[in-house]
């Protein structure tokens, strides 16, 4: 999945859980607008370093 994990709805996770799962594993980033978490800030898209 190409898209921001911002825009992921629960489905998408259902359906993707271990791609999210590894996006999501030792997270260094966060989404001032949604407040996901990710360990790339590419994956966000308003990503702020925690």
């Amino acid at each position: 999945m190409s898209k921001k994990m911002c825009s992921w709805k629960k489905d998408d996770i259902k359906e993707n859980t271990k791609e999210f799962k590894k996006l999501i594993k030792n997270p260094s980033y966060y989404c001032k607008k949604c407040g996901r978490v990710a360990k790339d800030d590419k994956n966000l898209c308003k990503a702020k370093k925690i």
